[in-house]
């Protein structure tokens, strides 16, 4: 009975007796590029579990949760601490707090705990992996015809585009279609690898259960722009449909291999 209450007083006070506590700096972090309004994207709960015990010490409500905060007296200690990340996947980290007078972690919300997919590796010789994205938005419409093809030791890109934007007293007005081509790095295939994988798992529920207590997390944004996706290849063919605006990872893309959107 003991052991119960003094566990019953750790989650309600975080003070773990015959232990150092500490404070605890938060913060939730994501690569600005990739995303729209960060505070969107916001874990519903951040649950900390001591370790090797696996219990439950602490979890901090989705009202507490800020793009930085602080927690006072927490006991040192290791811990594994679960959250959900932007695609509503959960994810974990262990992290060890050391007697000091401020610990700090960063938690990622714009990033998976693996990307298995990797269609470029799979490529032999003179075979490509072909994107088209169609985006139609408020006053424009947005097409773009990206082939990868993997040329003997090295791949290559080439991207033709369409742009057009209603322009007031002209009506619908189209660029001049364009196209630009380049041989990729190292980094650039880990973009792609990167955009491959995370596409699948891009979710535009605006409510969403989370957790066995069936607590429901509403989201509430207004986005006007649809884009919609096609990866086509021997390898890997999939297709999804994008209207939340949150993801910016076509965009991030397109930088990464010309340096620009268009």
């Amino acid at each position: 009975m003991k052991q119960i209450f003094l566990y019953l007083l750790l989650l309600a006070t975080v003070t773990v007796f015959a232990q150092k506590n500490t404070q605890l700096k938060i913060n939730i972090k994501a690569d600005s590029s990739r995303l729209d309004k960060l505070y969107r994207l916001m874990p519903d709960t951040i649950s900390f579990y001591t370790l090797p015990e696996n219990k439950l010490a602490l979890e901090v409500p989705e009202e507490l949760i800020k793009r930085s905060f602080e927690i006072s007296n927490i006991a040192v200690g290791t811990y594994l601490v679960k959250y959900r990340n932007m695609f509503r996947q959960p994810m974990t980290r262990q992290v060890t707090l050391t007697e000091k007078n401020t610990n700090e972690i960063f938690l990622c919300v714009d990033s998976l705990d693996n990307y298995p997919q990797n269609t470029l590796s799979r490529l032999k010789d003179k075979e490509s992996v072909v994107l088209n994205v169609c985006a139609t938005y408020c006053g424009g419409f947005d097409s773009s015809h990206l082939v990868i093809t993997r040329k003997r030791d090295h791949f290559s890109a080439e991207e033709y585009r369409v742009y057009r934007e209603f322009i007031y007293d002209k009506g619908m007005v189209e660029d001049e279609p364009g196209t630009r081509a380049v041989v990729l790095n190292e980094q650039q295939i880990e973009e792609f690898v990167r955009f491959e994988n995370e596409l699948p798992q891009l979710n535009n529920t605006k409510s969403e259960k989370f957790g066995d207590d069936g607590r429901v997390m509403v989201v509430t944004y207004t986005c006007t722009t649809t884009e919609r996706y096609s990866i086509k290849s021997k390898y890997f063919n999939f297709e999804k449909t994008d209207d939340d605006c949150r993801w910016k990872g076509f965009s991030h893309l397109l930088i990464s291999f010309f340096g620009s959107l268009r």
